[in-house]
């Protein structure tokens, strides 16, 4: 059965260069998970999205890419996680860490509680609505 994917969007972290990366008392590695927060007060990009790690700073979403993120946590919906999907040390410092944001799926707990391990109904919904649209 065909499941759409939850990936929302991936970039290098803009600022890194200039944030506390340094100062984390482990690395990043792949997997991590990042804490992101809008900061409607920056003086360079009235959208921007800061990301964290164990509450240190270590950078932004890109501006080419973050006015959907900003809106939904701005207005308090809790719909995305970020995590570190790519770290090359031998890349330039702004290219190093590799970040994808993917929306959270609210289904999770009616999913893991089928019994048959298929999907439940609204999988099927969705599938039957993709289904017509391509037609």
């Amino acid at each position: 059965m065909y499941r759409f994917s939850r990936h929302f969007i991936d970039f290098y972290i803009a600022g890194y260069t200039y944030w506390d990366a340094v100062e984390l008392e482990q690395p990043l590695q792949v997997g991590m998970a990042l804490d992101m927060k809008v900061e409607s007060d920056n003086p360079y990009d009235p959208r921007a999205v800061e990301l964290f790690f164990e509450g240190v700073k270590i950078g932004y979403i890109p501006s080419r890419c973050n006015l959907q993120v900003q809106q939904l946590l701005f207005y308090g919906h809790d719909v995305f996680t970020a995590s570190v999907t790519q770290i090359n040390p031998e890349a330039p410092l702004e290219q190093q860490v590799h970040v994808t944001i993917r929306v959270k799926d609210a289904r999770e707990d009616a999913l893991e509680n089928t019994e048959d391990g298929e999907g439940s109904e609204s999988d099927e919904i969705g599938a039957a609505a993709e289904s017509s649209e391509s037609r």
